[in-house]
């Protein structure tokens, strides 16, 4: 269809009195309601895109807001439950089933429970799960061809992925029940084993944490099972391999982010001239170190440090679907 320019005209004329710029598109939620999956917009009504009853979870926009990605729960014995993609419209796009493990199971058989399930990147989705007490499971699915990607376990702290959805970095080594000193942990890179610590000795810390690029993974190592963080691992995807560089401090706690392209930790030390002091208490402040040309340079609190709440139109838009009964909400 071709729009005339006095339509186009009109549009525009619309979309400001909506309070929408050309440059802008207003917030709309998706969430569950009743059981449904359903979604509300800043300036259009609600609508249910699903109506099959089913029990459903984790409701989330694709990154190009014209996709939904869901979990609907199974009764089903060899079946957990289904990984939906539907468009904003409940067109069902794919239904990819997710399996327990069991005699003859052999399609993504990673797990015994589901417990959610993300976008990461515009085409892949990854359902998460659970094996045992200390081993996440994890599939990677891509949303276009309805295949599975990657099965993968971590056994330490989660696994991570690039924001683009290519690649993913996880733990293992480190079976349940095992004691430190028969361990093994592993930092494994789209499958490859990129660096081995001595069970017993160290540990990992953090979380693998990918560069922005999608390049690059850094993670924390502390000394034994639950000693002080002393280390840092940065592994690059092309080489495949990692190099260790000790922390310029030694901490129980220490976060782990990435500032600008490079790797960034913080610990907590004593604030000497604290704006509030309360009888009793110590008073701490923020101190981050940035890994810049091999060499560790006290920083400024990165930008992105802080997590800033939504916008007041996103933060009405969640305030009305609370009122409505909505749960599971996912604005875009």
């Amino acid at each position: 269809m071709v729009t005339k320019p006095g339509n186009l005209a009109l549009v525009a004329v619309l979309m400001l009195r909506a309070g929408v710029s050309g440059a802008e598109v207003a917030p709309t939620a998706v969430f569950l309601r009743a059981g449904e999956v359903c979604v509300l917009g800043e300036h259009a009504p609600m609508r249910c895109v699903t109506g099959d009853g089913a029990a459903k979870d984790t409701p989330k926009w694709a990154p190009d807001g014209q996709r939904i990605a869901y979990l609907q729960r199974s009764g089903l014995h060899d079946m957990l439950a289904l990984a939906v993609v539907v468009d904003d419209q409940g067109s069902v796009l794919q239904r990819v089933p997710i399996a327990p493990i069991g005699p003859g199971n052999a399609i993504n058989s990673t797990m015994n429970s589901v417990v959610g399930l993300r976008w990461i990147g515009a085409r892949r989705v990854v359902v998460e799960g659970h094996l045992n007490p200390s081993y996440r499971a994890y599939v990677v699915l891509d949303s276009g061809s309805g295949q599975t990607v990657a099965e993968l376990g971590d056994q330490a702290l989660g696994a991570g992925f690039s924001a683009d959805g290519m690649h993913w970095a996880n733990v293992s080594g480190v079976p349940h029940f095992a004691t430190p000193a028969d361990t093994t942990p592993t930092l494994e890179i789209d499958s490859t084993k990129v660096l081995v610590l001595k069970g017993g000795d160290e540990s990992f810390a953090s979380p693998p944490r990918w560069s922005d690029d999608g390049r690059q993974v850094a993670i924390l190592i502390r000394r034994g099972d639950d000693g002080p963080v002393t280390r840092l691992a940065l592994a690059h995807v092309a080489a495949r391999d990692a190099r260790v560089i000790r922390l310029p401090f030694s901490d129980a706690r220490v976060e782990l982010r990435w500032c600008a392209g490079e790797p960034c930790v913080m610990r907590q030390v004593s604030d000497p001239t604290p704006r509030v002091a309360l009888p009793g208490i110590r008073p701490l402040r923020a101190q981050w170190w940035r890994l810049h040309d091999g060499a560790w340079t006290q920083a400024q609190t990165p930008h992105h440090a802080a997590n800033p709440g939504p916008d007041a139109r996103r933060a009405a838009l969640l305030e009305r679907v609370r009122e409505i009964g909505g749960t599971d909400i996912d604005v875009r």
